[in-house]
């Protein structure tokens, strides 16, 4: 690869590692699903004031993957 590749390039750019999955276990992997208890769950009335600022950062960087972290560091061991 060469090094004036972009992102989309390299991200569809195939390793020797990668193994295609066939389209039978495609199909299966779609199947057999337990019923979603998500039923019935209404946007929150946030989503259009968080989409609207995901979409100013998103053009103020173009081709930049910005990473925001959720919460504060945990501690996992003492």
């Amino acid at each position: 690869m060469s090094s004036g590749s972009t992102n989309n390039e390299k991200a569809l750019e195939v390793r020797t590692h990668d193994i295609p999955l066939a389209d039978a276990m495609t199909e299966f992997m779609k199947e057999g699903w337990a019923p979603s208890p998500l039923e019935g769950v209404t946007p929150h009335k946030s989503i259009p004031f968080t989409t609207a600022r995901r979409e100013v950062l998103s053009k103020k960087y173009p081709g930049v993957r910005l990473i925001f972290p959720a919460s504060g560091l945990k501690v996992r061991r003492i």
